[in-house]
């Protein structure tokens, strides 16, 4: 499969640039997060694709923050080379925080700055009263909290040990697979909200597309992504 010559270029690159990485001896676990990271890219970029070509000065909503959450995905295969767990949370917080703006400026009708200068507080209370999916609307605010207290707990101790850099990037660490695991939750709220508040179905995407999701995901990923939009 394409992501799997994708991963080896992605392991080269870390192999380069980061040698003494711990994370090296979990190639594994670190194909598992790639995995993730790819799907949502190449899933986020059909969508941006179809939001802009459908919806773009027909609906509002500010696709900057949905790229800003597209991008903090993909910047986790740089800061989880460095196996620093500080920057790590700060990358997964971000993650969320973007996806939860991009969700707050549909059908909002305020601008782009102010959208960026809300309250993780009133977001919540907002999106709470939509009808999106609170299922998958209370998965992201509970990692949102998760990751909050992570960085919160840590700054201390970061700011004592940031000397060691090399012992930073080396120290033995076991959060890759429940960051994988994480990562999967967090696709599939993106999925569950994204499909039904734009009413996305399978045939609104082009035959080069479905094609470009076969090869870049599992079978059982395909049919998990199809499953959300035959529920829209």
């Amino acid at each position: 499969m394409q992501r799997d010559n994708e991963f080896k270029r992605f392991l080269e690159f870390v192999r380069e640039n980061f040698p003494n990485s711990y994370i090296l001896k979990n190639t594994e676990e670190l194909k598992l997060l790639f995995y993730r990271v790819h799907e949502n890219f190449i899933v986020s970029e059909i969508i941006e694709k179809y939001l802009k070509h459908n919806y773009e000065g027909k609906r509002n909503f500010h696709i900057e923050f949905l790229i800003n959450y597209k991008n903090n995905f993909n910047r986790l295969l740089l800061t989880v080379p460095l196996n620093d767990s500080q920057i790590i949370y700060f990358n997964m917080r971000a993650i969320i925080e973007n996806l939860l703006k991009f969700l707050y400026s549909v059908d909002n009708k305020i601008d782009v700055q102010k959208v960026r200068k809300t309250s993780y507080r009133h977001i919540k209370e907002h999106l709470l009263k939509t009808n999106m999916c609170l299922k998958s609307l209370n998965t992201l605010f509970s990692y949102y909290a998760k990751y909050s207290n992570f960085v919160h707990d840590q700054k201390e101790l970061y700011e004592k040990e940031i000397i060691y850099i090399e012992k930073i990037l080396q120290n033995k660490t076991n959060y890759l697979l429940s960051l994988s695991e994480n990562l999967l939750k967090i696709i599939n709220c993106y999925y569950s909200l994204i499909f039904k508040t734009f009413n996305i179905t399978q045939r609104m995407f082009s035959s080069s597309e479905n094609l470009r999701l076969m090869k870049n995901l599992t079978p059982k990923r395909y049919n998990k992504l199809l499953s959300y939009i035959e529920n829209t």
